[in-house]
């Protein structure tokens, strides 16, 4: 959780950090925060056993309680409704879908069948939800629409975001929605007016963006972005009648552990996120393909801070090529009798599936 400094209205400065504390550590991952309005109370998704649930922790506290122990099951991205009272969340129970329930964990009932990462109006009557569960912004499998549904009736519509949009947060006002979504390649920000007025972009580059999240006036959007070179928060100011940025972005965090997911609290104090950290490792096993078994332990060929992805060994097996994962997706070749190694590619688009030529003087890969 970071602790921020809240500037005056009309000064264009970004909050400043004052301080930063661990709030969880339970073994295993632990993700998909939500900061209760007041900043007390935190809920996080975890594993407890095989599957997924939603713990609630008093801020600075020792003991999460499961909120949904219950279900063996999936339930994921908790949200708190402006009063604090109840908690939206997605799940698989009873065929999928979005369900909300008391603060505590009572009483959950199904609002919608289907939806995930949902947001409460500010007066808490409507949930705005998207339809693709993303957890990885840099693997993305369909288009994701954005929904909003009436807690009272049900009725649902959908938003004009365009052929994508995910993450949806609802602005202080309630009169605009903030998304994320992929652009012709690109991730980028965008804010959509509920009367039918189609998606003003915030963002407009190769880097990756996502996680929106409305400063408590309106005035400004956080979000997470790898624009810095690697994943961290940054702030950029908006016109709160037009959704449109006023100024470029700016960092709020830089050269901390990757930021993914983050909640703000209502007074704009408090902001918690998931912390995740990188690492990878391509190891090599002599292998009897007559057996189709493994021989022996495996040898280990490169071991990284960054995610390894892809890897494939030259036809004379002196050289293997590979890419990282993220922030950057970088092409590297290295030489197995050396070590040495060679970047391919250098820059902030996203280079995927290297291969190798019959001849060995090629690498084929895809890009945007």
């Amino acid at each position: 959780a970071w602790t921020l400094r809240p500037t005056a209205p009309d000064t264009p400065q970004a909050p400043a950090v004052t301080g930063i504390e661990a709030l969880t550590d339970r073994r295993g991952p632990e993700f998909a925060p939500a900061l209760s309005p007041d900043g007390r109370s935190l809920a996080y998704v975890a594993r407890d056993g095989v599957d997924l649930d939603i713990f609630l922790v008093r801020v600075g506290g020792e003991n999460p309680i499961n909120l949904t122990e219950s279900h063996d099951g999936w339930d994921h991205a908790p949200a708190f409704s402006p009063d604090g009272e109840q908690i939206a969340f997605a799940s698989d129970r009873e065929g999928g879908g979005l369900f909300v329930m008391g603060a505590t964990g009572e009483s959950p009932r199904r609002v919608a069948d289907e939806g995930t990462h949902p947001d409460w109006s500010p007066d808490g009557t409507m949930l705005v939800a998207a339809t693709e569960q993303v957890d990885d912004p840099y693997r993305r499998s369909t288009r994701s629409r954005v929904f909003v549904v009436d807690l009272a009736t049900g009725e649902r519509r959908d938003l004009a975001v365009g052929a994508d949009g995910d993450g949806p947060r609802w602005s202080p006002d309630g009169r605009r929605i903030a998304v994320w979504s992929e652009i012709e390649g690109q991730r980028d920000h965008a804010t959509v007016g509920l009367d039918a007025d189609g998606p003003v972009r915030i963002t407009d580059d190769a880097h990756t963006d996502w996680e929106p999240m409305w400063a408590e006036d309106g005035r400004a959007l956080y979000f997470h972005s790898d624009r810095g070179g690697s994943a961290d928060l940054w702030r950029v100011p908006l016109d709160p009648e037009t959704g449109a940025a006023t100024g470029p972005p700016a960092p709020l965090t830089i050269g901390v552990t990757p930021a993914w997911e983050s909640s703000l609290s209502a007074d704009g104090t408090r902001l918690v996120g998931a912390m995740r950290t990188q690492g990878g490792a391509i190891r090599a096993y002599r292998f009897d393909p007559r057996a189709a078994r493994v021989l022996g332990p495996g040898e280990t060929l490169l071991e990284s801070g960054n995610g390894l992805a892809q890897p494939e060994v030259s036809r004379d097996g002196r050289y293997f090529v590979y890419r990282t994962t993220r922030p950057r997706e970088v092409i590297t070749t290295i030489d197995l009798e050396s070590g040495d190694r060679r970047r391919l590619t250098d820059d902030d688009f996203r280079n995927r599936g290297p291969s190798w030529s019959r001849d060995g003087r090629w690498i084929a890969f895809y890009s945007n």
